[in-house]
């Protein structure tokens, strides 16, 4: 049934999906026929579910979208998910300080020096410059980079099929980047500019848990860093001291390139 519900969604959706299912819907309601599904029965889900309001919604919603086809399929007359209350949902927005940037940039230069993941650091530091998704940054290829035009050309993304302009020190880091691929005879033009044991990383949301601790910033999201990007204007220019840390530089004179003239 479930694609049905999701022909022509993203993957991502699909999977995030299949997850609601697996881990909340079917160890509740699984063992029911779907005309003996009543709505106190999701009620009772759906109330389990309070601490994570969001996921209470999600579940909800992949509920009712799967009794609706039920009912197009003529195997039942009125949807029991319809009518219960959602939760209401706080919107989260985190904007990392120049302090906390600055926490953060030694947190990941002693992890590069310490030989932690150097993809995830990379990773990690192109969200800050860039603004991407986590998603965006984990599948990027070099194909999808024009260096004699400092952008990112994403075939296909949230929103759909965007460009993305970058500022020096983005364009930087991916020169770094390639270069360290070019050394160890791993570049491919078609290849992940975040590469994984096999295909893109993963693993990303574990590495930054741990880096975050380092850097006392508990309360801050992957996600956060592209609002603290979109807060500090990474890409078009911003303090000398917040770009020095994001990149991990030891002197001010190596970040002094970026400033105007």
């Amino acid at each position: 049934m479930l694609n049905h519900v999701v022909p022509r969604r993203k993957s991502k959706t699909v999977k995030d999906y299949r997850a609601w299912l697996d881990h909340h819907v079917l160890p509740t309601l699984g063992t029911k026929k779907i005309p003996d599904v009543l709505p106190r029965d999701i009620e009772r889900l759906v109330r389990s579910l309070k601490d994570r309001p969001t996921t209470a919604n999600r579940v909800l919603a992949v509920l009712s979208s799967m009794f609706t086809y039920a009912i197009r399929d003529h195997q039942l007359r009125d949807n029991p998910a319809r009518g219960i209350e959602r939760y209401e949902e706080r919107k989260h927005k985190r904007y990392l300080k120049p302090e906390e940037l600055g926490r953060l940039g030694e947190v990941l230069a002693k992890a590069e020096m310490q030989g932690d993941n150097r993809a995830g650091i990379d990773a990690i530091r192109l969200l800050l410059l860039t603004g991407m998704r986590r998603g965006e940054v984990e599948t990027l290829r070099w194909a999808f980079i024009d260096f004699d035009q400092s952008a990112i050309s994403l075939p296909d993304s949230k929103s759909g099929e965007k460009t993305l302009s970058l500022g020096d020190p983005a364009v930087e880091l991916l020169k770094a980047i390639r270069l360290r691929q070019m050394d160890r005879g791993v570049f491919r033009e078609d290849g992940f500019v975040i590469p994984g044991q096999s295909g893109h990383l993963v693993g990303l949301p574990k590495m930054w848990r741990k880096w975050r601790s380092a850097a006392q910033l508990e309360d801050v999201r992957i996600h956060d860093l592209r609002h603290s990007w979109a807060s500090v204007g990474a890409s078009s220019g911003t303090s000398l001291f917040v770009l020095g840390a994001v990149l991990g530089h030891k002197s001010s004179a190596t970040t002094e390139r970026y400033a105007p003239p």
